[in-house]
């Protein structure tokens, strides 16, 4: 959502369509919202109602509005195939495309066909809190010592801005 907002892609009170979506030449099924497995969608939808509603194929539109290219450099930007540097040992990276087509992209733009660690959706999520700031995550923002005494503070330490301001609090 922040993503089609801040390349303006999509208007706060443009309608989308929630049908079943073909996406390129995946012909086994179209994506559809969950609405239809009991046998009804929510129509045209606006941005708003499409992320209360949880329907799928108004973030494909604006996945497909937005390009591969587009898309994927904002799966960059959010960091989805690096470590988000957290204190922490071992930290894992989520599986994204390397070579993605434009079904691999439709997919991830409903929040399938790749992984995620735990850390970097808080990371993301903080990002919407946050005015599109990525902050690095802390366990704590002070570490002391057996006798109380501060070895570490840790400060707020922002890693990059990933969506404007105004996409974030719109959203």
């Amino acid at each position: 959502s922040s993503m089609a907002l801040d390349e303006q892609k999509v208007g706060l009170d443009e309608y989308l369509s929630d049908a079943p979506v073909w996406v390129g030449d995946w012909t086994e099924y179209p994506i559809s919202c969950w609405a239809e497995d009991y046998g009804f969608n929510h129509g045209a939808v606006t941005l708003g109602e499409a992320i209360m509603h949880s329907c799928n194929p108004p973030f494909v539109h604006l996945a497909l509005r937005l390009g591969i290219d587009k898309f994927y450099d904002y799966i960059n930007l959010m960091g989805m195939n690096e470590r988000t540097g957290i204190d922490l040992p071992a930290e894992s990276v989520g599986l994204v495309h390397q070579d993605p087509n434009v079904v691999d992209m439709a997919t991830l733009a409903i929040g399938e066909q790749s992984t995620i660690t735990g850390i970097r959706l808080a990371q993301l999520y903080a990002a919407l809190g946050n005015g599109g700031n990525m902050m690095t995550p802390h366990i704590a923002d002070t570490l002391l010592d057996n006798d109380g005494n501060v070895v570490r503070q840790f400060k707020p330490e922002i890693q990059r801005r990933v969506f404007s301001a105004e996409s974030t609090r719109l959203v």
